[in-house]
């Protein structure tokens, strides 16, 4: 997406002035903003137009201006019990960094492993008609058990199934289209929120503090610390009510599937569509002694993730296949960005597509790797090569941060992961303090879901397309769709078999 060179404009949409904000110099100085950034407003947009909650309850965000900081913003008046948009943020914190994201990763390893071996994919070849749809099936069941527990899909076996037909509808709730338009979007919605408002009134009736795993995390009603103290505090915001935290919680399942699964596919089909790139991949996997058993130990995760390669392809992803709009938005001051001051109470958007397409700023190697193509290597700074790395090397600049960043591992004969130097440019997960607290969590699944499925399985992308388009169903929301179905066959790996049968046996 190239909007123009501008690195600040102004649009009516709807009758109401949104400000847009693009370019390094001025991204660079939204990291620097804080307290000033106080209303979530996308939250108020996505809760209402997409989840359909009650404009009462929605009326929590509208009103909370007091910041994502313990001590609400000075001229705030919110009650401490109405700060929804800090404690939300709060409980996010918890599960995704920590204890917390340790124990999210396991659940979801060890339940996305039982998973794929449900498939039941076995040496001989296979077809399918879309390799996305596939793999979120079984991302999305176990990301869902390891947040919210086993009840969901017992009330309703069809959850996962209709949880990923509701996701492309998106797009099309949230410009308001009316339900005679789109009935199978809001009969979706209907269902779903109604299977998650069961499944909460069974854990309320339920659940006891002894039933709780010993990491104080896990239990087989509420599904996570999280859920249970969400629910604590979700019920003495006012306006809400049984419907308002049924949404609020659906709203959070739709949030932890909606970008990182399908990102995890796209890495799976990025890598088997390049036989040079898969050799790879297998042979980084095989020097890391790389077990799928022990995929769900949080030290074998973190030593996998620190495999340069490997976080190339994560990085490269999120780069090529993410477009979201990042919104800024101020109660009580203005927002001063450089030189610019933007009126307090209007929407700043901060597109990431033009920064990931920016060619002043990222390397292509003098074109050899366009920046609407995926480049394994993009984000590799190798020693010996002034060409490689993120950054565009120029006879002026000669990749003065890249080169920084090597001489500090000077030592190292094997290439460097370079990302940092791509701060003001990389905004996959937003900038500033609201920066997406699943970012961590984001890069041990879709690290976690290609090794996986590289070591154990064999897949042949059954189309000539090699460079897949975008759907607009999801745009501005993420991870975006290919714009048509990939089919693929698929067979199990040869020397993975026995390993299948021993944990088979367990």
């Amino acid at each position: 997406m190239c909007l123009s060179d501008q690195t600040v404009y102004g649009a009516k949409i709807f009758g109401y002035k949104i400000f847009f904000i693009q370019g390094p110099e001025m991204i660079s100085a939204l990291w620097k903003i804080k307290e000033t950034i106080t209303a979530p407003v996308h939250q108020v947009l996505v809760l209402n137009k997409i989840f359909g909650m009650n404009p009462k309850a929605v009326q929590a965000y509208v009103l909370d201006e007091s910041g994502l900081n313990a001590k609400a913003h000075p001229q705030s008046k919110i009650a401490t019990h109405n700060r929804v948009d800090y404690v939300t943020h709060v409980g996010f914190l918890r599960l995704l960094t920590g204890d917390g994201l340790s124990g999210l990763y396991r659940r979801w390893s060890l339940e996305f492993s039982y998973k794929t071996q449900a498939l039941g994919i076995g040496q001989e070849w296979t077809e399918h008609t879309d390799i996305i749809k596939f793999w979120e099936l079984p991302l999305i069941a176990s990301m869902n058990k390891a947040i919210a527990g086993p009840l969901l899909e017992a009330i309703n076996p069809d959850f996962t199934e209709e949880f990923l037909e509701f996701l492309p509808y998106a797009n099309q709730l949230v410009k308001s289209f009316p339900p005679w338009l789109i009935p199978r979007a809001h009969s979706l919605r209907k269902k779903l929120v109604a299977t998650v408002k069961t499944w909460h009134s069974i854990a309320r009736s339920q659940f006891k503090d002894q039933y709780v795993d010993a990491d104080g995390d896990a239990d087989p009603w509420w599904g996570s610390r999280c859920i249970r103290e969400r629910q604590e505090y979700l019920s003495k915001v006012d306006g809400w009510d049984y419907d308002s935290m049924a949404v609020s919680d659906f709203g959070l399942l739709w949030g932890a599937s909606i970008n990182v699964h399908k990102a995890a596919v796209w890495a799976v089909i990025e890598i088997f569509k390049d036989p040079a790139l898969l050799s790879r991949v297998r042979k980084e996997l095989q020097e890391a002694s790389f077990d799928p058993e022990s995929l769900a130990s949080p030290q074998f995760i973190h030593k996998l993730i620190q495999i340069p390669l490997l976080q190339s392809i994560y990085a490269e992803v999120i780069r090529l296949h993410v477009e979201v709009q990042h919104v800024l938005y101020s109660h009580h001051s203005p927002v001063c960005v450089n030189q610019w001051i933007f009126p307090k109470k209007t929407p700043i958007l901060v597109p990431c597509g033009p920064a990931h397409h920016d060619a002043k700023v990222w390397n292509t190697r003098n074109g050899e790797f366009p920046l609407d193509n995926f480049w394994a290597d993009r984000f590799l700074l190798y020693p010996e090569d002034t060409m490689s790395g993120p950054m565009i090397t120029t006879p002026s600049s000669n990749g003065v941060s890249q080169s920084m960043s090597f001489s500090r591992q000077k030592n190292s004969s094997g290439p460097i992961y370079c990302e940092s130097v791509m701060r003001n440019s990389f905004i996959g997960y937003g900038v500033g303090e609201r920066t997406c607290p699943g970012r961590f969590l984001a890069k041990r699944e879709i690290i976690a879901v290609f090794a996986r499925i590289v070591q154990q399985y064999d897949i042949e992308l059954l189309t000539k397309e090699k460079h897949f388009k975008h759907s607009m169903a999801f745009y501005g929301f993420g991870t975006q769709a290919p714009k048509n179905k990939i089919p693929f066959r698929i067979k199990r790996r040869e020397s993975q078999m026995v390993t299948e049968i021993r944990m088979g046996d367990i």
